[in-house]
C-alpha cells in the first residue's frame, strides 16, 4: 500500500477540466494520461484533514452516516452500482462518470459487507 501526504485544494482554474481518481490530466490539458491499472473499491473525500488513526479506525468497511465526520464528507463514492457507466456518491453531489480500457468500467464484488 502506497500513503501520501497532501495539502491544498481541488480547485482548478479551468472549470472545463474533470477531476480524475485513477489517472492524471494530459499535460496538454485535454483528457487522461496514466490511467491506472488496478482495482479501486471506494473513495472518499473530505473536507477536513483526517489523522491516520481516524482513517485506519474507519478502513476496511463502509462508512455509515453516524460516523464521526460523516457531514465532513464532500463526495463518497462506494460504486455499488454493479452496471453502467456512471457511479452516484453516497456523500456529496458530485456524481461521475466511469472510464476504463476496453468499453467501460469492469464491475467487480468487494470483499466486506
Amino acid at each position: 500500500m502506497r500513503t501520501f501526504t497532501a495539502s491544498g485544494s481541488l480547485a482548478h482554474d479551468e472549470p472545463s477540466l474533470a477531476f480524475r481518481i485513477g489517472a492524471r490530466l494530459a499535460s496538454s490539458g485535454n483528457g487522461a494520461q496514466g490511467g491506472f491499472v488496478g482495482d479501486i473499491d471506494e473513495v472518499r473525500l473530505w473536507n477536513i484533514g483526517r489523522t491516520a488513526t481516524e482513517i485506519a479506525s474507519s478502513r476496511g468497511a463502509p462508512i455509515e452516516p453516524s460516523a464521526p465526520g460523516y457531514a465532513s464528507l464532500v463526495a463518497y463514492y462506494r460504486f455499488d452500482e454493479g452496471t453502467g457507466a456512471t457511479t452516484a456518491p453516497t456523500a456529496g453531489e458530485l456524481s461521475g462518470s466511469l472510464m476504463g480500457g476496453g468499453g467501460g468500467p469492469k464491475w467487480t464484488t468487494a470483499d466486506w459487507p
